[in-house]
């Protein structure tokens, strides 16, 4: 296994988000006054007490905030894929997953790949059009949940 570095030029969507409070389950002990009470992720499914206070341990809710994940916000589709996956900085960037007109030019990196590209005839703003037509069904998805801005640039990533 290795990493591979990859590099696109075109045009993209930034898409940015606050963070949404939500209840999560979490493991552990289910007195409110324990001290322990708090630290509540990462307990041993098997502790079937509380080390700390002797209160039966079990599966409760916490409000956690979070920023949304790309992965739910775009559902099925792959057309579209998230650059900084975990989104959780609030801001992902999305490039096309499919090869066409309005989709750039992908460029692989660390593979002893020499580029050139003469920028001089690239017109952004029909590209940043296109791109939007071209992917307008995942791009209402994504504005469901974030603020969606398309941009025209390089976008550099490591998988």
């Amino acid at each position: 296994m290795g990493l591979y570095m990859s590099m696109y030029i075109g045009p993209y969507a930034e898409a940015t988000a606050s963070a949404v409070e939500r209840e999560i389950a979490v493991y552990g002990c289910t007195n409110r006054q324990c001290a322990r009470w708090k630290d509540r992720e990462g307990w041993p499914l098997a502790a079937a007490f509380c080390a700390t206070c002797g209160s039966p341990t079990g599966q409760t809710t916490k409000k956690s905030k979070k920023h949304p994940s790309p992965y739910e916000a775009l559902g099925e589709s792959e057309r579209l894929s998230p650059i900084s996956d975990d989104g959780a900085d609030g801001v992902c960037y999305f490039i096309p997953n499919i090869r066409g007109d309005g989709c750039g030019e992908r460029l692989g990196g660390d593979r002893g790949e020499d580029h050139h590209l003469d920028l001089s005839d690239v017109d952004r703003e029909t590209e940043m059009k296109k791109f939007a037509e071209q992917f307008s069904e995942e791009l209402d998805a994504l504005r469901k949940v974030y603020d969606v801005e398309i941009c025209w640039g390089l976008q550099v990533h490591w998988s």
